[in-house]
């Protein structure tokens, strides 16, 4: 999925495998930019 600049995205969840779980970007230098993030769900 490309996400452009200003877009959001939707996305479901499944909460039955709680943890921490990080979301990128895939191209190298995007993460090397900051493109990720940790989300973190607790049940």
């Amino acid at each position: 999925m490309i996400v452009l600049p200003g877009q959001t995205v939707a996305a479901d969840i499944d909460t039955t495998n709680p943890g921490q779980w990080i979301t990128h970007c895939h191209n190298d230098y995007h993460l090397a930019a900051g493109m990720a993030t940790i989300f973190s769900y607790v049940s």
